[in-house]
């Protein structure tokens, strides 16, 4: 009988969770108040406290890659950062990647290797209650604090080009990374996503710490209901067969029509695969659009 790692089984139980359930999600509105605005006063009320809900396991270190601690408000968090020997005397381009799940393992940076192989700076942080960090688990609220923190350290490094770090993010990384765009004091160029564009239908009471029939929450940790507030560009690729995304994704794409496209710095894709085999496509095209730019820019 063949087995999985507890990561695949965690990871394929919260897909399944995103299969969408009458009756369960709040109903949302689009706020005209700025997000950022909404989110300086907003303070989350959890429900339960503690880390992440997803087992993890040390992480031991491969050849090239350094494990970190960067600071996050009064919280001391940890991750694992590969650079490129010639990063040392020219600074390189970065990727921050943002795993899936609520737990890194070393897998997560060996997905990142089309980054690494084209001589970028890749990063992956965990963020608070994983991997044995401090902090609560608050499911894409307080994490977004901290992903804007590690993007920050990292353009402190000396081997980074700070004027081209990037994210991407896989899952519940993936809903990281869309949620940056809204952020409008982090150096990123922009960010990109596989299998992460989630709504408000995310919250159920599995792994949400808090009441996810509350809209005022979920507002705080969707890219739905917000596109009219992004700062930078967000693409978000999203495999046909990733199923437990299609309701999200049209009510994504209806929001975007809504505002006109003009107008939302939402770029949607649909490489092929499902929530899993489509990350490493998505990877490609999104590496492939940096490197487009690129050259561009040196015309």
């Amino acid at each position: 009988m063949r087995t999985f790692p507890v990561r695949i089984v965690f990871a394929i139980v919260f897909v399944a969770t995103l299969v969408p359930v009458s009756g369960c999600a709040p109903s949302m509105k689009i706020s005209t108040e700025p997000y950022l605005e909404r989110r300086a006063v907003f303070r989350t009320q959890l429900t339960r406290t503690g880390p992440a809900p997803q087992e993890w396991e040390p992480v031991a270190l491969i050849p090239n890659v350094r494990k970190i601690e960067y600071p996050s408000g009064d919280l001391r968090l940890q991750g694992w950062v590969q650079v490129p020997p010639e990063a040392e005397t020219k600074p390189a381009p970065a990727l921050v990647y943002f795993h899936g799940g609520f737990a890194f393992g070393m897998e997560e940076l060996e997905s990142c290797s089309p980054f690494r192989d084209a001589g970028f700076v890749v990063f992956c942080p965990t963020l608070r209650g994983e991997n044995g960090n401090p902090g609560n688990f608050e499911f894409l609220f307080g994490e977004i604090d901290d992903a804007a923190n590690a993007v920050r350290w990292l353009a402190d490094q000396p081997y980074v080009d700070k004027n081209r770090i990037y994210t991407f993010g896989h899952s519940a990384g993936g809903g990281v990374s869309a949620l940056l765009s809204l952020m409008d004091d982090v150096p990123i160029r922009h960010g990109g996503s596989s299998g992460g564009l989630y709504d408000h239908g995310i919250f159920n009471d599995t792994f949400a710490p808090f009441n996810g029939k509350d809209a005022s929450e979920c507002a705080m940790r969707t890219l739905y209901g917000n596109q009219r507030w992004m700062k930078r560009k967000h693409y978000g690729f999203v495999g046909p067969a990733d199923y437990g995304l299609r309701d999200s994704l049209a009510r994504l794409k209806k929001e975007r029509e809504t505002l006109g496209r003009d107008k939302s710095l939402l770029v949607i894709g649909h490489p092929k695969g499902d929530h899993f085999s489509s990350l490493e496509p998505a990877l490609r095209r999104y590496l492939a659009i940096i490197k487009k730019e690129n050259i561009l820019e040196t015309r």
